[in-house]
């Protein structure tokens, strides 16, 4: 499908094509802008002028045509702060709307900071960790924090590099008194809101995105733009102090001469010079990682979610953020490959579809089709819904399946990104693997970073032999008190271990990077796979303590099904499944189904 997006911004008006595919990597097609520079059509009274107001009405008419002559069959239209703020700015709206028949969608401030914050994330992944992300615009500066995937905080403050520059630089060469005046208010403003943000933690991560400043690594050093989006990219304080003073005595025709400014930017690049190295003050850092993706991109990210799941929890509606946790809480539940075994991955996917579940995680095996990424992309496309996880072929019954250990994981994660899928699930190695074993902590950590895709140690269990309990993985069978980034808790696994599940959660706190939802007796040395609430586990208490924490990782379904009487009474057992899911992370007072089966497996890691 493809896809148009109109960015109505300070600065520039600016409509991007793209081919987008649940699943798959948006790719773009065509792309239609104008620097319009909307600011500059703010009269005394700070309306858009009659002027500003028909040529904004001009080119959205302009874009909608190349949309439409370009074969889009969707189309998003927004408009950031410049209308947000202006008097008149709903009046703006109707006239473009009645002119057009485009309805552009107005982000509030904190809507706005949410939303890029959503494609920050999605950028850097989850092996970030808590991050800050640090947006200058034209007219505003949004800042927003979080651990998940939509922040805790977020804010935005009247500190545009446009709008700092109309204000306090008369000329074409800013003077001292007003830098001084200039960084005064900066921090002024800045102190409050950075207080109110870092009062929700402290980031492990801290990005800065937009075009402000990626200007600004562009000009202390970062690599050109033609490089790709995937260069790393580093804006450092020491050298943005550099070059915010030498900027001071220079024209904006000057400027425009320096790399990565362009002549429409180069009056008010200084001003947000003096923004970035304030706010990188306020808060303690001295370098911030570069991050291509923004606003526009937290806007396609969310139309591809509504696209590719039937789950609000991964959607972000701009309408309705407020800049915080989404509201209400829905759990994402995907359905294992591994609960229809011995059928396969096509089966699974339409049982997924008829009984509403949001995702697929697909257990690679010897069956070619889960290790096939053009194949496993068909079927997203075929059945309009995503596959969230990989479970890499780590088991013992899939030791065979592509080579040596560690290309087993570098491989499931380039399947991971290439499937759009978004954890990968890895069993720790066996004590007889000892170079595997030696390093996999770290080595995990490594692959990790490199790829940027979220890689989830799972919890595994003793192996009793010759009657008495041997430890058979390394480290250890249980991750806790090891140094993983991410770990996949399963309940079967914690039942045969004899392990407290809700204790184990509440250890890992935000570590816990995946759920397997299936249950066991406690009562054998068997990895059972019962379906939830059918075994000795809190399986109840821990969907309500992670409902509790707005806990925004996925919950994989992984029951045995094998033991089912008849393809009826297998559907049952899944639904029964999901149902229990749902319900015990919608509420607090729910209690355990009952009936239903008591099937086993052996000890041998077959189940995942």
């Amino acid at each position: 499908m493809r896809l148009g997006v109109l960015d109505v911004g300070s600065n520039t008006v600016h409509l991007l094509l793209l081919d987008v595919y649940p699943g798959s990597r948006p790719e773009p097609y065509a792309s239609h802008k104008l620097a319009l520079r909307l600011v500059q059509y703010l009269d005394a009274d700070g309306n858009i002028s009659d002027a500003g107001r028909d040529a904004l009405t001009a080119f959205v008419v302009e874009a909608r045509d190349f949309a439409v002559d370009n074969r889009a069959e969707d189309f998003l239209a927004f408009a950031t702060s410049a209308i947000r703020e202006a008097g008149n700015g709903a009046q703006v709206l109707d006239h473009v709307q009645s002119r057009s028949g485009v309805t552009l969608t107005e982000l509030a401030g904190d809507q706005e900071a949410a939303v890029t914050f959503f494609a920050v994330r999605r950028w850097f992944g989850w092996g970030a960790g808590t991050v800050l992300d640090l947006d200058i615009g034209g007219g505003s500066f949004e800042m927003a924090l979080g651990d998940n995937a939509l922040p805790t905080v977020a804010t935005s403050v009247p500190l545009g590099a446009g709008r700092l520059t109309r204000t306090f630089v008369a000329g074409d060469v800013a003077t001292p008194k007003e830098m001084k005046a200039l960084r005064k208010h900066v921090r002024q403003e800045l102190r409050p809101a950075v207080d109110r943000v870092r009062a929700a933690g402290e980031p492990t991560c801290v990005a800065g995105t937009s075009k402000t400043f990626r200007s600004l690594a562009r000009i202390c050093g970062a690599a050109p733009y033609e490089m790709g989006p995937y260069v790393p990219r580093t804006l450092h304080l020491e050298d943005l102090r550099l070059w915010t003073r030498r900027m001071e005595a220079m024209s904006p025709e000057e400027r425009a001469e320096l790399p990565g400014v362009s002549a429409a930017r180069a009056r008010q690049i200084l001003a947000g010079a003096v923004v970035a190295e304030s706010a990188m003050d306020a808060y303690g850092v001295e370098s911030i990682r570069i991050c291509p993706w923004a606003l526009r991109e937290g806007l396609i990210l969310r139309r591809l979610d509504q696209l590719s799941s039937h789950s609000d929890v991964r959607t972000v509606d701009p309408r309705h953020l407020q800049g915080a946790a989404p509201e209400p809480y829905r759990p994402h539940v995907a359905l294992s490959t591994s609960s229809l075994y011995p059928l396969g991955v096509p089966e699974t996917f339409e049982a997924a579809v008829e009984l509403g579940y949001d995702s697929v995680e697909v257990l690679v095996t010897h069956e070619r089709m889960s290790q096939l990424t053009h194949q496993l992309q068909d079927l997203v496309q075929r059945h309009q819904l995503p596959i969230s996880t990989i479970h890499a072929p780590t088991l013992l019954l899939t030791q065979q399946v592509w080579g040596k250990s560690w290309t087993k994981i570098q491989m499931a994660a380039a399947l991971t990104e290439q499937v759009g899928a978004e954890v990968v699930v890895v069993h720790p190695p066996f004590r007889w693997q000892r170079r595997y074993a030696a390093n996999f902590v770290e080595g995990v950590r490594v692959v990790s970073q490199a790829t940027g895709v979220k890689i989830s140690v799972e919890n595994m269990y003793p192996w009793r032999v010759r009657g008495r309990d041997t430890v058979v993985y390394a480290p250890h069978y249980s991750p806790l008190g090891l140094d993983y980034d991410w770990v996949t808790w399963d309940f079967s696994h914690a039942a045969t271990a004899r392990m407290d599940s809700l204790a184990a959660i509440r250890e890992l706190g935000p570590r816990l990077g995946h759920v397997h939802l299936t249950d066991g007796s406690g009562e054998t040395t068997a990895d059972e796979h019962l379906l939830p609430g059918h075994g000795v586990q809190p399986v109840a208490e821990s969907l309500e303590f992670l409902a509790s924490t707005r806990w925004q990782g996925i919950i994989g379904v992984e029951v045995s099904t094998r033991r089912s009487k008849n393809a009826d009474e297998r559907t049952q057992w899944l639904a029964e499944s999901l149902e229990f899911a749902r319900r015990h992370t919608s509420r607090s007072d729910g209690a355990p189904s009952a009936g239903g089966p008591d099937g086993t497996e052996g000890a041998d890691g077959s189940r995942g």
